[in-house]
This record gives structure tokens, sequence and C-alpha cells, in this order.
């Protein structure tokens, strides 16, 4: 169904550009406008940075076509200084600490926060062309919010590559992470290394020949698509127990268990519940003295579930994780919420049998907080939850 829908819309962006106009010859330079515009898409999925870097470096070179020339985002020189700075920090920062797998979490960090940037940076490269300088035809389908408006073109291409973005990016962050908690010494760099040098491809690729680029976009998607609900749990589980310790290290008591008055922790689902699938993240909340599961859906909306522990529910600490077991329900819980065990245990009712004593003397420092955070062996255990 989804394979439909993504072929469906490519034929929409693409065969039926401008509805009524019979023009053989403005609809063959309409879809090289499209073609131009797709392209860029295949060298942001791999490495947002690095790509816009050198698409705008090359369009000062001049080494261009008509869409990268006349591009207000490609064409600027702030852009250009700002990404170059991002640009030097993959090629040189990323790769020195990633020979080290303690200090290669915050190369994991930074991997996953650039692919919410390029989506972000996707829709910039989409509608800044769109709010300040095209207008409209007169047979094209315009949405008006406010005093901006946009094409329907223009919506459907920013919600179609978003998706490509998303699907490709999530499998690309997929195989960073295998290669994370993989033994083998240097293949973290060798990846950052590779990906930086096929993003240069994909860039002169784009500009060159636009259709080729678009033809790489649609192979990679196609071969993401069919792995990633196999990919998405582990995806979930560094995400959760790597990544967002690490995000929440300076965040305070009242952000990590409190959302407008309600009690509420993020949990990772271990167990298949009722509504939700094992290794789901989930937001457990306290509302009303009813426990909720829900999964707030970027498309969908919201899904809950009502859940309810029973008198034997336990929580049990490690250094890596706690475990919030019942008969009816199995989550864990990351280390942002090691030292707030007493609180949660009071607002789920649940009792505490193992409780992980926190040093007394805690080290300062990002990395040595990091490195007392984690060790080698619960990396490995990362692979068996």
């Amino acid at each position: 169904m989804r394979q439909l829908f993504i072929t469906f819309s490519f034929l929409m962006v693409f065969l039926i550009p401008q509805i009524g106009n019979s023009q053989a010859e403005d609809v063959l330079n309409h879809n090289n406008s499209l073609f131009e515009q797709v392209a860029q898409i295949a060298p942001i999925s791999i490495n947002p940075y690095t790509s816009v870097f050198l698409t705008s470096a090359c369009s000062k070179a001049g080494l261009h076509n008509d869409y990268v020339a006349t591009h207000p985002f490609y064409n600027n020189w702030f852009v250009l200084v700002l990404f170059g700075i991002l640009f030097l920090f993959t090629l040189i920062v990323r790769p020195v600490m990633a020979t080290n797998q303690l200090t290669g979490t915050l190369v994991k960090v930074d991997n996953w926060l650039e692919n919410k940037a390029g989506i972000v940076i996707n829709a910039l490269v989409i509608l800044l062309p769109v709010f300040i300088t095209e207008t409209p035809h007169d047979n094209e389908v315009v949405y008006q919010a406010g005093f901006i408006s946009i094409t329907f073109k223009a919506l459907l291409i920013l919600v179609l590559s978003t998706y490509i973005l998303f699907v490709i990016m999530t499998v690309r962050l997929f195989i960073d992470f295998l290669i994370f908690l993989s033994p083998v010494p240097f293949m973290d760099t060798a990846l950052q290394i590779i990906k930086i040098v096929f993003t240069g491809l994909l860039v002169l690729i784009s500009i060159i020949s636009p259709v080729t680029s678009v033809m790489i976009t649609v192979i990679l998607f196609l071969i993401s698509l069919i792995v990633f609900r196999r990919v998405k749990r582990l995806i979930n589980r560094v995400t959760y127990f790597i990544i967002y310790p690490i995000l929440n290290l300076f965040r305070k008591k009242e952000r990590l268990l409190f959302s407008n008055n309600d009690f509420t922790v993020l949990v990772y689902a271990k167990k298949k519940t009722s509504k939700f699938k094992k290794g789901s993240l989930l937001r457990l909340i306290k509302r009303d003295d009813k426990l909720f599961l829900i999964n707030n859906r970027f498309f969908f909306g919201k899904k809950e579930e009502v859940i309810q522990f029973s008198d034997g529910a336990t929580l049990s600490q490690s250094n890596f994780q706690t475990i919030i077991s019942d008969e009816h329900v199995l989550m864990l819980l990351n280390r942002s919420y090691h030292k707030y065990i007493d609180d949660i245990s009071t607002h789920l009712g649940i009792k505490v049998l193992d409780k992980l004593e926190e040093p007394s003397s805690p080290k300062h420092g990002l990395l040595n907080r990091i490195k007392q955070m984690f060790r080698k062996e619960d990396l490995t255990q990362l692979k068996d939850i």
C-alpha cells in the first residue's frame, strides 16, 4: 500500500505537472525544473551538511544547473560559510572521535541530530524559492495560510521528499549504529569518510545529470523501504538508551518527569501490549489517577492504551537501565531516570526491588560524565535488548 502511494505521488509530481496545459514542450520544461529540484534529495539523505556545502561551493565556482544557480539558499555566502564549518567538523572531528567507542557515542548523537537537520534543510530548499521568488500560474492550485501562499505542487513535493528522506536516513542511521556496535576498530571512522566521498559524488551527479540523481533517489528509497520495519527496532534501542541520556544530561527534573502538570516518562516497550508493538518508544503518563501508554504519531494522530500495574510490579535497576516488570507489562527506562527512581516509584505505585547507588563524587565535564554513564559491557548488552 505504501509503495503504491509513493508511486502515485511521483506520477502526480512528474507526469501531471500542469493540468489543462496541452503543450508538450511546456510540460517537458516544467519537469526538467522538477528533476533539478528533486535531484537534491539523494546527497542530502546521505550527508546533509556536506551536501549543502559542496552544492553551494559548486554554485559559487560556476558549476551549477539553472535551479542551483538561482536558488536563494545555495547561492548565499552565509550558507556557504556556515555549512563549510559544519563540513570541516564532519571531515575532521567525527572520524577522530569515532576511533574510541565511548567518545563515539557523541558521534552517534551528532549523526542523529544531523538527520533531524536534514529534514529542516530539505524544507528550506523546497520552500524558500516558493516564498521569495515563485509566482503561481493561473491554473495552479494554491493554499493560503495567512500572508503565506504555497502551491499544491510545492506542498506535494515537500511531503513526498520529507517521507523519502525519513526512510533513507533511518536505514542509513541503522548502518551507522551497526558499525558503532561492532567490535571492529576504525570501521566507524572509515564509514564517516565513505559518506563524505559518496555525498560529493552525488552532488556532482545532481548538478550534471538531475534525472540520474532522481533515479538514484528512487532506488535508495525502494531498497530502504523494503528493510525499514526491520531496522526500526534497533534504531529505537540506540536512540533511547544512548542518544536520549546524553541529550538529557542538562535537563532538569521537571522537564524529565512532568508535562502539563502530569507525571510522564518515556519508556521502551520490551514486551508487546494490546495496542503497541515490542520495541516501541512510548509515553507513560499518569492522568486523573489512571496510567496511559501514548504514542503521538505525526500523520495519524495520537494512539493510547490504558494500563494498570499489579501489586507484584517492581522497579529493578542496573548500570544501563531500569526494568519495570509486571505480569502484563514489561518496560525499560534509560539512565536519564536513574536518580529519580524514588519519584517514579511513588507516582506509579511500584516498589523498588533493586536500587543502583549513584557515585558519591560524580566527575565533571561532558566526556567524563559520558564515560561514567556507559561501559563497553553496556554497549554489548544493547544488542540483546
